[in-house]
Order: C-alpha cells, then structure tokens, then sequence
C-alpha cells in the first residue's frame, strides 16, 4: 500500500512523505529546511518589490512588508532547495484583450516545475509591458516566481491530512 502525501509534522520538522513503510509509518526521503537563514536584503527587496495588502488595523505599513517580505523570502528559498524551475512562455492573449494600445504587446505565463518535469503551478497573463521580456525585468519575474512557489506551499499544507507520525520516520531509506 504505498500512497503519495505531500508534508508531515514531525516533532515540529516539516517532512516530505512520499510514501508509507509496511509498518504504516510516513517514510521521510528528505526533510525540507526549517526556516532558513535568508539575508535581510533578500526580505527587504520582495517587501519594497511585491504587491501588499496591510489593515491598518492590525499592522503597520512596513511590517506589512516584513512580513510579504519574509513569506516571499522562504518560498524563494525553498523552491530552489526542492529543485524546482521556473519557465516562461509567451501566452495565448495579448494585451489587446485589456488595452486599445497599438501594437498589442505579448502576455506571459510562468510556471513551476519539479525535478521530474511536473506542473506545480503558475500564472497566466503577466504583463512586463511592450518591450520587456522575462529575462530583462528579473526584479518583476522574481516576484512572479516566488508568489507561485508561495501558493504551492501554502496549497501543499493545506491539503495534507497526515497526522504527526512517530520519531523514527525520520530515518532515510
């Protein structure tokens, strides 16, 4: 009986759990990083660089962006530590569908990929404008790709329904 199931907790350690032993217990092949050492300058560019919602109520503006900024961060951090890529693809639409400019300028689509070259996700419709492409506005891409991976995570958590498993399925095999 050997199923796929995204994360376990374990003892507080996120773990990939790919598969269960014959003993029932989630077999951890790898463990995902815990919260990684990611430099200030790499939180403050996604906080001055990404899109932000703040209540006012609640946060103020610059820790609104700490914390976009570390969320972003992370996600960044642990879509290269799984080995995930990101491509980019001219889409189907162009801006035509959203603007009277003349030329219409092309669309792009990002999306993420694991190491086995399966579509985790992505987004549709991103506009680097008339004469960008995603190898020339590496700011706005880097905030694209990191978004996605953030989703993925998030989405990876949130649809688990493993139960924390014992100590020794920490062991690789």
């Amino acid at each position: 009986m050997s199923q796929t199931f995204p994360f376990v907790n374990i003892d507080g350690v996120l773990v990939y759990a790919c598969c269960y032993s014959s003993i029932g217990q989630p077999c951890a092949h790898r463990i995902l990083p815990e919260p990684s050492p990611i430099s200030m300058e790499t939180v403050q560019f996604f906080g001055k660089t990404a899109g932000l919602s703040i209540d006012p109520e609640t946060e103020t503006e610059a820790e609104a962006r700490t914390r976009v900024g570390k969320a972003l961060a992370q996600a960044e951090h642990r879509a290269e530590v799984d080995g995930f890529e990101f491509h980019w693809y001219p889409d189907e639409d162009t801006s035509a569908s959203f603007s009277d400019e003349n030329p219409a300028h092309t669309l792009w689509v990002c999306a993420m990929y694991d190491e086995n070259g399966g579509n985790l996700g992505g987004i549709g419709g991103v506009d680097l404008g008339p004469d960008t492409t995603p190898g020339t506005d590496v700011a706005y891409c880097r905030v694209i790709q990191a978004e996605i991976a953030r989703e993925h995570f998030e989405d990876a958590i949130e649809t688990s329904s493993i139960v924390p498993a014992s100590t020794d399925a920490r062991l690789y095999h």
